[in-house]
């Protein structure tokens, strides 16, 4: 539930960061990817080590920074094309959030899964945890590639 109300609070809040506090795009979705890798971190190196609110602070944290792909990624597409084409572009790039968030969900079901009819081990955990934190780092990694668009008139007009 945290992690919900963080993506309710983190669209509007990271679109109004990124056009006034950041100036850009850019560091907006750098800034959320390496504190998404720093929770996801955290996470990965003490699986079931923190306290209920402590959890929650960490799943609101998520939230807010896993979503800034809605808020400040869509922007950034839509700014890269000119008017007639932003629609199809937003439309289509709007697949790869769905699509990867069902494939996740699947593949870190497995992990988990793992463990047994018994429940869910530590070590299954952790390494559901670690594989979160790399998908963090591969996002952080890509955000270092995007390309400005804040201010930039799309392309063609």
């Amino acid at each position: 539930m945290m992690g919900a109300i963080g993506m309710i609070i983190g669209s509007p809040l990271l679109s109004s960061l990124s056009n006034r506090f950041f100036r850009g795009r850019k560091p907006a979705l750098i800034g959320t990817a390496a504190v998404s890798l720093v929770l996801t971190s955290a996470l990965a190196a003490s699986p079931g080590g923190f306290s209920r609110p402590a959890l929650m602070a960490i799943l609101f944290g998520l939230g807010i920074t896993t979503n800034a792909i809605v808020s400040v990624g869509f922007t950034a597409s839509k700014e890269l094309f000119t008017v007639r084409m932003a629609g199809a572009a937003t439309g289509l790039i709007n697949l790869f959030p769905f699509l990867g968030g069902g494939l996740m969900q699947m593949f870190i079901g497995g992990i988990l899964g793992k463990a047994g009819p018994e429940g869910f081990s530590p070590q299954s955990w952790r390494l559901a945890m670690v594989t979160l934190a790399a998908c963090a780092a591969v996002a952080l990694a890509a955000s270092l590639f995007v390309k400005e668009t804040l201010g930039r008139e799309p392309a063609g007009t």
